[in-house]
């Protein structure tokens, strides 16, 4: 089975908007409806429970954006935010413990990213039948020369090659087996900033996946202007 977990659990201070970003309409509808309607019509013949992550604040607006999508999926669950990111996603993969299976696999979606393909979902999930993986993440290559600086924020130390560089996305993807050690090993949570952070410093091989140039993270309001000028 695939189980789904939807972060969206940000107060989106950045986007300096008296609601959060989740809220936001996209083509007159919330921004997280519309990966949430992705899920839902994924054809997959795999598909299991979808936990979505919210702020305490707004329980009551997340779960009414639930009801359209929840027969679409084998249950449904909504649950709170940690303070970080990753504590976050611990508290989502928590509410999978008992149903995933060792040869289940579990995605993670920002829930931010309105634009996501089921080609980019069939990419992912079949890129973990290769055994030699352990997690997988849609990614970018970086279009741009980019520059490691020295801790003084300004000294350029290195210029490494482009060709090697990935701009990373989401969903990104986990085996079941690991699900366990994903939830204790939740501290310290600021040392990850996403799965691929947690499988790199818990020596799990993880893979990339081309993700389509539509997946875009509204994080400013440049953000959700352009994702307008795509519909």
């Amino acid at each position: 089975m695939i189980h789904i977990v939807v972060l969206s659990g940000g107060t989106g201070s950045r986007m300096g908007s008296s609601r959060p970003k989740q809220f936001l309409t996209l083509g007159g509808r919330p921004l997280l409806s519309h990966c949430l309607e992705t899920f839902a019509q994924w054809s997959t013949p795999s598909k299991g429970g979808l936990v979505l992550v919210s702020h305490a604040e707004h329980l009551q607006q997340t779960e009414a954006l639930l009801k359209p999508v929840q027969d679409h999926f084998a249950f449904v669950r909504l649950v709170t935010g940690g303070h970080t990111r990753h504590a976050s996603s611990v508290n989502g993969a928590l509410a999978l413990e008992r149903e995933c299976r060792p040869d289940d696999i579990v995605l993670f979606h920002d829930g931010a990213r309105p634009f996501l393909s089921e080609d980019e979902l069939n990419g992912l999930t079949g890129s973990l039948s290769d055994d030699r993986y352990d997690c997988a993440s849609l990614a970018s290559p970086a279009t741009e020369t980019i520059a490691v600086v020295d801790e003084d924020g300004q000294t350029v130390r290195d210029i490494p090659p482009r060709s090697r560089l990935f701009a990373v996305k989401t969903p990104q993807a986990i085996r079941g087996k690991l699900l366990p050690s994903f939830i204790a090993g939740a501290e310290p949570a600021s040392s990850y900033t996403d799965l691929l952070s947690w499988a790199k410093a818990n020596h799990c091989r993880s893979v990339i996946v081309p993700a389509s140039p539509r997946n875009v993270k509204v994080t400013h309001p440049d953000d959700l202007a352009f994702l307008e000028s795509m519909l």
